[in-house]
C-alpha cells in the first residue's frame, strides 16, 4: 500500500479514500522499477485501474487513460476544481459523490478506467496523436464540475474527515 503507519495524517498530509496511513512518497520510486521490469521483459506498457480519483491523478503523469471519454472527465475535474480546491478536497469529493456536472445538474460517479504507461512507438503514436487528443478536448466541453458543497461537509462531518481548507 506505500503506507507509512509510524506517522498521523495532519493538515500537510491529509487522509485521502482508501489510505488508513499517510502515504512513504515513494510511488514514483516503484513506478521506475516497473518501468525497468517491463522494458527488460519486452512488454509493450503497463496498465494500471486506479479505484481512486487521487489515484488516477496521480498516475496521469505518466499514464493516460485507454478511453478518450474517462481522460476527458479527469481533466475537466483537474481543471475545474483543483484550481479552486486542495486535492484533499476533491478527492474525497469524488469519492462520496458530491461532484457535479453543472453543465447538466448530474452526479459524477467515479467509475474508473484503466490506464496505460505505452512504452512502444505505436502506442506513443496512437495517444499522442490528433485524434486522441481532439476526442478529450471535444469531450471535455461536455463538463464544467463544481462540487456540492453543502453535501459535502456534512458527509465529511458524518464520516469525522478533518477538512483542511475553508470552502466558502
Amino acid at each position: 500500500l506505500l503506507q507509512n503507519p509510524r506517522i498521523s495524517f495532519d493538515e500537510v498530509r491529509p487522509q485521502l479514500p482508501g489510505q488508513q496511513y499517510p502515504g512513504l512518497g515513494i510511488g514514483d520510486r516503484m513506478l521506475q522499477i516497473l518501468i525497468i521490469m517491463t522494458r527488460r521483459l519486452r512488454l509493450e506498457g503497463l496498465i494500471n485501474k486506479p479505484r481512486y480519483y487521487h489515484t488516477a491523478f496521480m498516475f496521469t503523469k505518466d499514464f493516460v487513460f485507454t478511453n478518450p471519454h474517462n481522460q476527458a472527465i479527469l481533466f475537466s475535474i483537474n481543471r475545474d476544481l483543483l484550481t479552486k480546491y486542495r486535492l484533499h478536497t476533491v478527492a474525497w469529493a469524488a469519492h462520496f459523490d458530491c461532484i457535479i456536472n453543472h453543465m447538466t445538474g448530474q452526479t459524477l460517479i467515479w467509475d474508473t478506467d484503466y490506464l496505460i504507461l505505452p512504452l512502444e512507438k505505436y502506442l506513443l503514436k496512437y495517444f499522442h496523436s490528433k485524434e486522441y487528443q481532439k476526442a478529450v478536448e471535444d469531450k471535455m466541453k461536455r463538463y464544467k464540475f463544481i462540487i456540492d458543497l453543502n453535501k459535502f461537509q456534512k458527509i465529511m462531518q458524518k464520516n469525522k474527515i478533518p477538512i483542511y481548507e475553508k470552502l466558502f
